[in-house]
């Protein structure tokens, strides 16, 4: 399996209503491209429609490839959670749960942190109201249409081709202080 994180065009998810509308606005834009060509002059409703169907294939085309194009998740083994000392300021602390292989930060609260309420207006967020993961879940992290989720992959099942395990961590630091 693959452990690089760069997103890709999985072509191979191409399915047939894709290639068939492709095809279709490929062929309507090479029909009228011939036609002008074949002729000795044209009109601008012909040019018209020529951009039209050069429009529709560069529509369809940058659709595709939309539905295609793929960034892989990140899939994590969720670790105990624990309080821990801001690096940055130590007079604050949060309650962190981390990945246990590569440390990757899955869910955290701090006293005063804000999220949004049922009802859709900020509030402060209790301890509770974070979704912790059970420790030794495995939960991937995704990102589509520039929005990070977590969720978790049921026990037992395979990867799918999209999601990779993070890189193990573990002894990287004796390695380096040897």
């Amino acid at each position: 399996m693959s452990s690089n994180f760069d997103p890709y065009f999985d072509y191979e998810s191409l399915n047939d209503e894709m290639v068939d509308d492709l095809h279709k606005a490929l062929r309507r834009y090479y029909v009228i491209q011939q036609d002008i060509s074949s002729s000795e002059s044209t009109s601008k409703a012909k040019v018209k429609e020529l951009l039209e169907s050069f429009d529709e294939v560069t529509n369809v085309m940058t659709d595709v490839k939309r539905a295609v194009y793929t960034v892989p998740s990140m899939v994590h083994k969720a670790g105990p959670k624990k309080w821990e000392t801001n690096p940055d300021d130590e007079d604050q602390e949060a309650v962190v749960q981390r990945c246990s292989r590569c440390g990757s930060v899955l869910s955290w609260w701090n006293e005063g942190v804000m999220g949004m309420g049922e009802d859709g207006r900020p509030r402060v967020l209790e301890e509770d109201d974070i979704p912790w993961w059970d420790e030794g879940a495995t939960v991937a992290k995704s990102t589509n249409d520039n929005m990070m989720g977590l969720y978790e992959v049921a026990q037992g099942r395979d990867l799918d081709k999209d999601e990779r395990e993070c890189v193990s961590l573990a002894g990287l630091e004796e390695q380096f202080d040897a």
